[in-house]
């Protein structure tokens, strides 16, 4: 039965009960050796001037005094021990906000957060753009995204523009620091051209090509096409070394997946494009350029959404 309790006893007081019990030992193995001394020397001694019962009774009590002087020695070394073991109230909120608080440790997390937020930020302000089109103007959504701007409104159009050119640039730096690719690579130049195109965008505003050709529409149109071809080759680019990966296959074959959604949303345009070249019908006359442009649109900006999300799952 004592054997069961024993066991049933937590390990923590199991360790208390073996203190106590070696502390006792060696209290008792102290007295032992104090008062064999003490035996000795009493029989040691001769019939000297003093009687042998008043030696014996001087020496029991420095023995008691030393005994207790003793004892309390041991009780304040155990009690500082068990403050030095026990640790304080003010020691524990030090390590559990730090655990429970989600941190952005690294610089490269903040710079593809500020990315993701300015990229969301463009796109929110494009989407604000077309539900007023909608709702207050009654239109069909039939005119391009760049003919917002032209007119009054244009700043809104090249606010919106500016602010996706910055996220994909912070991207860019957030994936070659994470050494998702290098500074030298495919993917990095066809990033760098996508934002340099947005750039041209936001700079050269678009024409009405029903008028003659102009310079500013015709470097609008070009940026445009090197912009919309340039990021989902870059995507490509940049999932094909980790299409194997045992972590970052996922990531890969996912960003993968939405470059050849972009291209299959550029592919009418294209066909726009040859056709053209080919007969003597206008390219925008060829397709629904308004709704091509905005499928083509919603799928960059989820490429740089899946782009930003790897980064920021990179270890």
């Amino acid at each position: 039965m004592a054997r069961g309790r024993d066991r049933s006893i937590l390990p923590a007081a199991r360790e208390q009960r073996r203190r106590q019990r070696s502390r006792a030992r060696r209290v008792s193995r102290c007295r032992f050796s104090f008062f064999k001394c003490i035996g000795r020397q009493a029989l040691s001694e001769g019939t000297g001037g003093t009687p042998l019962a008043h030696r014996k009774h001087s020496s029991f009590q420095r023995g008691h005094i030393e005994l207790g002087i003793i004892l309390t020695c041991q009780a304040a070394c155990s009690a500082k021990q068990n403050r030095l073991q026990t640790p304080n109230r003010t020691d524990r909120p030090v390590t559990r906000p730090t655990a429970l608080r989600p941190t952005l440790a690294k610089p490269t997390d903040r710079i593809a957060v500020g990315a993701l937020c300015a990229i969301a930020a463009s796109a929110a302000v494009f989407l604000l753009l077309d539900l007023y089109a909608v709702v207050a103007m009654r239109s069909r959504l039939e005119s391009a995204i760049s003919a917002y701007g032209v007119g009054s409104g244009r700043w809104i159009f090249t606010l919106a523009i500016l602010f996706l050119a910055a996220g994909s640039a912070a991207l860019l730096v957030a994936v070659v620091d994470q050494q998702l690719t290098r500074w030298r690579s495919g993917a990095t130049v066809a990033l760098t051209l996508w934002v340099l195109g947005l750039l041209a965008i936001a700079i050269f505003p678009k024409q009405d090509w029903s008028q003659p050709p102009s310079i500013s529409g015709s470097i609008h149109l070009t940026a445009s096409g090197i912009a919309f071809l340039s990021l989902p080759i870059a995507a490509v680019l940049l999932a094909k070394p980790w299409l194997r990966h045992r972590t970052h296959g996922v990531h890969a074959r996912r960003t993968r997946l939405f470059a050849w959604l972009a291209i299959a949303s550029f592919s009418p345009l294209l066909y726009a494009f040859v056709v053209a070249g080919v007969t003597d019908v206008a390219w925008w006359e060829v397709v629904t350029f308004a709704h091509s442009e905005r499928l083509l649109a919603v799928s960059e900006v989820a490429t740089l959404a899946v782009i930003g999300t790897w980064v920021l799952t990179r270890k």
